[in-house]
């Protein structure tokens, strides 16, 4: 709607006892962003100012409602559970 892309965001992760699942949220950020932001060489310079306003750039108008109210965290729900 506001950015170019698909609607779901799709991400491989290790759940218990290290088995792989693939989580599925809504995308709040534009296309491309995990790829720029992920690209981190110190895990401590991502709770910088400077980092966190970098990533504002990134969120969606819609983007920032859908977190404000946690609406992008429904299918990583149903996804996780699904998981177990």
């Amino acid at each position: 709607m506001t950015s170019k892309g698909p609607v779901f965001f799709k991400q491989n992760r290790l759940g218990l006892a290290g088995r792989r699942f693939t989580l599925y949220k809504f995308r709040t950020m534009r296309q491309g962003a995990h790829d720029v932001l992920s690209d981190v060489t110190d895990l401590n310079s991502m709770t910088t100012p400077e980092f966190q306003k970098k990533k504002k750039q990134w969120i969606t108008p819609i983007g920032r409602f859908m977190r404000k109210f946690s609406i992008d965290e429904l299918l990583s729900l149903s996804t996780s559970s699904s998981a177990i």
